[in-house]
């Protein structure tokens, strides 16, 4: 009984990455041979991306065991600094900025990151994907130094390193991105990422896998409704709240590390950080906890049946918004 409902509630998360790897075209761009015959190109996308797929599944498989926790995805903020300004940023970029809220934009230490990623995966027996993200990552100076630390954890199967494509990396930090465990996510939000076609050759000069998001094509969805004033609670009933949680895979998958705490989606950390909602406890596992007792949170985690910050948030309900639109000209 106990195995039947493991499979129950790993299934889908399960899924979903067979799914996401299987359509991943990010690997094709290690080919740059392919550039120009679109036909050539999408057999290589297919072909490449169930390669990979191949690659990762002896990863999947340790789902199947209930007697291990794996995390499908955890993300590691290491800075709220960017060099961009969207209005429309899911981590509240722009109310970092504005000095009306309980937090500026700031890089995290590394001994502090360092220490809360070593604290998660002391409770938990893998991370299929960890991503690295701000911010804009590549702004982080200690960089380097913490991918040194992840690419030589046995419990972090892959690492995804996020960019808004306006930032060309160091060459200490190119080396560990070359590493088989790391990949790059480059954002294309058009001539704003002015950086995205050098990038992208560097990485194929290099042999660093990459992929390309957004493209012009994918837009964003409008998570918050506030610009100015404090993010009001929508008046959801339980019922709709337990919806929309269901539903929504930042909530499955991306759990989130900022300060000293794990929160259950990424969204959250940052509603917290700026008191943009009121916390009690629940939304998060406090990372100064003993690992079993930081176990049995990310546990709990798995029987919620919906968050009350569900309520201020809009990303399962919201519109689609064209990406990136800019606060005003120029970078932060």
């Amino acid at each position: 009984m106990r195995y039947i409902e493991h499979l129950r509630k790993t299934f889908p998360m399960m899924k979903q990455h067979l799914l996401m790897d299987l359509g991943n075209s990010g690997w094709l761009n290690l080919l740059p041979s392919l550039k120009t015959n679109r036909l050539v190109y999408r057999v290589g996308l297919h072909a490449m991306g169930f390669a990979m797929f191949l690659l990762r599944l002896p990863k999947y498989i340790v789902y199947l065991n209930p007697e291990k926790l794996i995390l499908p995805g955890l993300d590691v903020c290491v800075t709220t600094r960017c060099t961009l300004k969207c209005v429309d940023c899911a981590q509240r970029n722009t109310f970092y900025r504005s000095g009306k809220y309980a937090a500026v934009p700031e890089d995290s230490k590394l001994e502090n990151i360092s220490a809360s990623i070593g604290k998660v995966l002391a409770a938990v027996d893998g991370v299929v994907i960890m991503g690295i993200l701000g911010g804009e990552t590549l702004l982080w100076p200690p960089l380097p130094q913490l991918l040194d630390e992840i690419l030589a954890s046995d419990k972090v199967f892959f690492i995804d390193v996020f960019t808004n494509g306006t930032l060309i990396p160091s060459g200490e930090l190119l080396k560990r991105l070359k590493n088989k465990k790391a990949k790059v996510s480059i954002s294309d939000y058009g001539v704003i990422s002015s950086k995205k076609d050098v990038l992208i050759e560097l990485f194929r000069e290099n042999g660093v896998k990459f992929d390309v998001n957004y493209d012009g094509k994918t837009g964003w969805r409008r998570i918050y409704k506030a610009k100015d004033g404090p993010e009001l609670p929508r008046g959801r009933t339980d019922e709709e709240l337990g919806k929309i949680f269901k539903l929504c895979p930042i909530a499955k998958f991306c759990k989130h590390v900022i300060d000293d705490r794990l929160y259950i989606c990424s969204i959250l950390p940052h509603m917290d950080k700026l008191k943009i909602k009121p916390f009690d406890g629940m939304d998060f596992v406090d990372l100064n906890l003993p690992a079993a007792q930081v176990r049995d949170g990310i546990e709990n985690f798995q029987s919620l049946d919906y968050l009350p910050a569900c309520d201020y948030c809009d990303y399962m309900t919201g519109e689609d918004i064209q990406p990136a639109i800019q606060e005003e000209e120029g970078g932060a």
